[in-house]
């Protein structure tokens, strides 16, 4: 789904926002790493054209023209763009290549055009948007707290939160479970599972969870908190989990 969006948005941008100027059909196939950077141009020129002050002083023949310096720029033509993506739109494991690297090439851009300083204030950030506090079972007869946080990008994500079990806790095997996820078009989405196993204490314990995101393709961070094993049986969670957290950290290279 998001490939054929992608797709979409690309021949949208020339056949749509642009005048199209007919030119003897070329066959040649333009290259992959060549299409990344022409693509790359594409979105960086669009986004300037996103800004409605700016987009109003262009005519549609003269952002045309624009487009096709882009083309130009690699020594290729508008045919030969269109049909090449006509061409990688049946190849598939190709053109998730080409997507993946063109995203990998924007978030970089992204990355670069903040200062040292500005990279500095991204470090340990915390992400966690729902309630930092529980309390079993009066807020929650059983376990789980699922939750569902957009992420930063790249990165390590650290889970984090201070638990307490009562004696008459009755959860088996209590742990954290989260996955890493995106839309890739299934009805799941893309998943990347990670535990912690929690050891049930009367005593507060701290529970830290890290894990790294090395994809730009993720786009939320899922799962639960104080995740058991199912139980036939009526029973009762009966814990304090407090200070919960999730913090983000840059990479840097």
């Amino acid at each position: 789904m998001r490939k054929s969006l992608f797709i979409a948005a690309i021949i949208a941008v020339i056949l749509t926002s642009c005048i199209f100027n007919q030119k003897k059909q070329n066959s040649e196939i333009i290259p992959e790493n060549v299409m990344v950077n022409i693509l790359v141009d594409m979105y960086k020129l669009e986004g300037v054209f996103s800004t409605y002050s700016i987009r109003r002083e262009f005519t549609d023949e003269s952002i045309s023209v624009l487009y096709d310096s882009i083309f130009s720029k690699y020594n290729y033509t508008r045919a030969q763009f269109i049909n090449s993506i006509k061409q990688y739109c049946v190849e598939v494991e190709t053109f998730d290549r080409i997507y993946d690297n063109v995203i990998k090439e924007l978030n970089k851009l992204e990355v670069e055009s903040l200062s040292s300083t500005a990279i500095d204030s991204i470090e340990n950030i915390n992400i966690w948007n729902q309630q930092v506090n529980w309390n079993f079972p009066e807020e929650c007869k059983h376990d789980s707290i699922p939750f569902c946080i957009p992420i930063k990008g790249i990165g390590e994500y650290r889970i984090a939160f201070t638990i307490k079990f009562l004696k008459k806790d009755e959860t088996i095997n209590p742990r954290v479970k989260a996955y890493f996820w995106y839309d890739n078009g299934t009805p799941e989405g893309y998943r990347d599972y990670f535990e912690y196993p929690i050891v049930k204490t009367d005593a507060e314990k701290n529970i830290f969870v890290s894990k790294k995101n090395l994809s730009y393709k993720v786009t939320h961070l899922k799962g639960w908190l104080l995740y058991s094993d199912y139980q036939q049986k009526n029973w009762t969670c009966h814990a304090k989990i407090k200070d919960i957290k999730i913090n983000y950290k840059y990479l840097r290279d």
